[in-house]
């Protein structure tokens, strides 16, 4: 009965995406080039997670979500609204979201291709799609994010509000260098936990380090990594003896055992002089409002009433 329902269901896909190919890939190619506009209200089904962060930013909550756990877990802003529905954890329940019937579904480069590529008439069947490029290369800098957005703002008709926003990140840019200018060029370790001894730490080619330069502070860690990040152990935080740590959450429980109790942590020069702070959990690929948060954030908590060293 499951091989028959699986054979009904792939011929439903293959008619609706006879249908709806034209319209599709219209939707695709036209928003890229600038020559056509949706404003789909708010039936917007999302697969990726820097989308969701960048459409709550300027005020339009996604109906459905794939990866909503993911996202709780990874981040507290903007925080995620109850009422959008789960397509699931790592794999799209296609048949929920054909149920809902979204005017546009939203999807990322690299879902584009492998593994959601195999399938890909099951959801460009269903409603027109756009592709992030939020994963690409190019978009791991301020320059290529700031872009990605202003596009994404534009498909769904919030161009005002997001270059308000955009204006507001530049602004907290400034206040933020200026709060911190006695301390400029301070060596710093930014970095997330992925277990108890392996972190994530923002290196020389990322979004991170940019802001980190931005507001007058030099990245300690001077490794390139693909995606601005690499994952090591804790004892690179002993490179630079004088820096200061910043972790970002959420911290798992194997992790916070060694913060309390391991001595090769409690031995690094910046835990002994307390200079670490934590943030709250924040998205590691950093969209407008993420990044915006974390220079807040920054600025917040870091030190700025004694000379570095």
């Amino acid at each position: 009965m499951s091989e028959l329902n699986e054979i009904l269901n792939r011929r439903m896909a293959f008619k609706r995406a006879v249908g709806a190919c034209t319209l599709s890939l219209h939707a695709l190619f036209s928003t890229r080039n600038g020559l056509a506009k949706i404003v789909p209200g708010e039936r917007i089904a999302v697969f990726d997670t820097e989308t969701v962060s960048m459409l709550l930013s300027i005020g339009i909550t996604p109906m459905a979500m794939l990866g909503k756990e993911k996202y709780r877990q990874r981040s507290e802003f903007p925080a995620l609204p109850e009422s959008i529905i789960s397509l699931g954890t790592k794999d799209v329940n296609f048949e929920l979201l054909d149920q809902l019937r979204p005017t546009l579904i939203i999807l990322n480069e690299g879902q584009a291709g492998y593994p959601f590529g195999h399938v890909g008439a099951s959801f460009r069947g269903i409603a027109p799609f756009y592709v992030s490029r939020s994963y690409r290369m190019d978009s791991r800098t301020l320059v290529g994010m700031r872009a990605e957005f202003l596009q994404l703002a534009d498909l769904v008709d919030r161009r005002e509000t997001a270059e308000r926003l955009l204006a507001g990140f530049d602004a907290a840019i400034r206040a933020t260098r200026n709060k911190l200018s006695r301390h400029e060029n301070r060596p710093v370790f930014l970095f997330s936990f992925i277990d108890h001894w392996t972190i994530q730490i923002f290196c020389e080619s990322g979004t991170q380090h940019e802001i980190l330069e931005l507001i007058g502070l030099e990245n300690a860690y001077k490794r390139r990594g693909r995606y601005g990040y690499v994952h090591t152990g804790i004892d690179a935080l002993a490179a630079v003896p004088e820096a200061q740590l910043v972790v970002i959450g959420p911290i798992p429980s194997a992790a916070r055992k060694v913060m309390t109790s391991n001595p090769l942590w409690k031995a690094l020069p910046a835990v002994k002089e307390k200079r670490l702070v934590e943030l709250p959990p924040l998205s590691r690929f950093g969209s407008v409002p993420v990044v915006t948060r974390l220079v807040a954030l920054l600025g917040e908590r870091l030190p700025a009433g004694r000379e570095a060293g």
